[in-house]
């Protein structure tokens, strides 16, 4: 009865698994991501929510004040004299942070950490409605948990991260298509992200800067596997800045061949075409994340200190700029690479062509 529910034991264990790689990638400098309610633990069931928790990677919570200070870092301290068995006030020791100290209330003269503020200031734009100690979307399909580390808790347990990895490195000797999809999704997006942070090679020096130009294009190249293009948009911007431009063009025209009217992209409406594709067979028998990476348009995000932004645009402090539409970048990018060739004609183009995806809303979200 309960494997015509919630499926057979191995495939539970595979969504649980395909969780854990989920959630070892979906991370940046300021959340980790953790899945849980019944979708982490592999248990899929009609008209269940989908319950997650967003640990804030920058608050650390302890309960002395032996603790070495790192910048950037919010502390604060549990006082449990005056709260039920279970619960603690967060006092605010030091923090930095605009939101946080927005998200403090005070009390006789010092401040504390409000759960109840720190819902309104995070995600008053999608999750709006309180569920508990959780933050639900307006359709219910979403439950978020904002969470904070406490210090001593991993003094005494194993970090869970390390057996995060113990099991991506057994994924690859699975024999389930899916799973390994899934982690190549994933790991084309982590990767999306790193290459940006390597050094910046001059490939005119040694060999040593040589080796590190070709280390650059084979991370890159492990990026193009999360959607359609925007890994080789993040390739010809890496090409950009090493001033080979009409290397860097010929990827542009190729990526540009790839958004289509036919692409998904976020927060745009299925149309009857859209449907109609994705009834195709040969669609319909491909897992999510394979499936993304032939037909899902996204944006070039841009990290705060990549290497990658095309050197006319890193100084402006707009953060528009960090997440760019795909087609927009690509014309914007082609605009640059004539400038730098002197072809005032294509470079006309290329600035017509940029001002007709702006004004056609061309995937623009």
């Amino acid at each position: 009865m309960c494997q015509n529910i919630v499926g057979t034991e191995e495939y539970v264990k595979t969504l649980r698994i395909m969780s854990k790689v989920r959630d070892s990638f979906t991370h940046d400098h300021f959340f980790s991501t953790i899945t849980s309610g019944s979708f982490g633990e592999g248990l899929v069931m009609r008209g269940s929510d989908f319950d997650f928790m967003d640990v804030m990677k920058n608050i650390e919570v302890f309960e002395d004040m032996n603790i070495n200070f790192k910048p950037y870092t919010t502390y604060l301290k549990m006082k449990t004299n005056d709260t039920p068995p279970e619960y603690t006030q967060l006092h605010l020791v030091h923090s930095d942070i605009p939101k946080v100290l927005e998200a403090c209330v005070e009390v006789d003269g010092e401040y504390y950490f409000s759960n109840m503020r720190l819902k309104e200031k995070m995600f008053e734009n999608f999750f709006d409605i309180y569920h508990g100690p959780c933050l639900s979307d307006k359709n219910g399909k979403f439950d978020l948990a904002l969470c904070v580390h406490v210090i001593y808790l991993f003094e005494t347990f194993e970090y869970p991260s390390v057996k995060v990895e113990n099991e991506i490195h057994r994924i690859m000797s699975f024999d389930n298509p899916k799973i390994k999809h899934f982690y190549a999704y994933y790991l084309s997006k982590m990767f999306s992200a790193n290459a940006q942070l390597l050094p910046f090679p001059d490939i005119s020096g040694n060999k040593s800067n040589y080796k590190r130009y070709n280390t650059c294009i084979s991370t890159v190249l492990r990026s193009i596997r999360h959607n359609a293009v925007s890994g080789w948009l993040l390739l010809a911007s890496f090409i950009y800045q090493t001033k080979q431009y009409k290397k860097s063009l010929a990827i542009l025209q190729y990526s540009l061949s790839k958004c289509t009217s036919e692409k998904l992209y976020l927060l745009r409406s299925l149309s009857n075409s859209h449907y109609e594709l994705l009834n195709f067979d040969i669609f319909r028998r491909m897992p999510i994340v394979q499936l993304f990476k032939f037909l899902r348009l996204d944006s070039i995000d841009f990290c705060e200190s990549s290497y990658f932004k095309p050197v006319e645009i890193q100084n402006m402090q707009n953060e528009t700029l960090q997440s760019i539409p795909p087609v927009v970048f690509a014309h914007f990018l082609r605009f640059l690479c004539y400038y730098h060739l002197n072809d005032n004609r294509q470079c006309q183009n290329s600035l017509c062509d940029l001002q007709l995806t702006i004004e056609e809303n061309y995937f623009i979200a």
